[in-house]
């Protein structure tokens, strides 16, 4: 079931079930990387840093994290908040 909510993009329920199921390793990080993608998609970046980093090391789930923390640094700096873009 959980490969089926995969599948289609339905990432929350996917990774339920491969939690209920004790399913880790490529299937569950595939779904922790579907599920930044679409919180990056919706400029949720703090939530899509969390995924990137559940998936550990799918794909290439590190450069992604970098660039959430470049954008995360440019939206501070856009905001004046200079010790926090550092």
């Amino acid at each position: 079931m959980a490969d089926d909510f995969n599948a289609v993009g339905d990432f929350d329920n996917a990774i339920n079930y491969y939690k209920k199921a004790h399913v880790n390793g490529d299937k569950l990080s595939a779904a922790y990387y579907g599920k930044a993608e679409q919180c990056w998609i919706k400029g949720d970046l703090e939530t899509a840093k969390t995924y990137f980093e559940l998936s550990g090391n799918y794909k290439d789930s590190a450069v992604r994290l970098l660039e959430i923390f470049y954008k995360l640094g440019e939206i501070s700096e856009e905001n004046a908040d200079y010790k926090g873009a550092i």
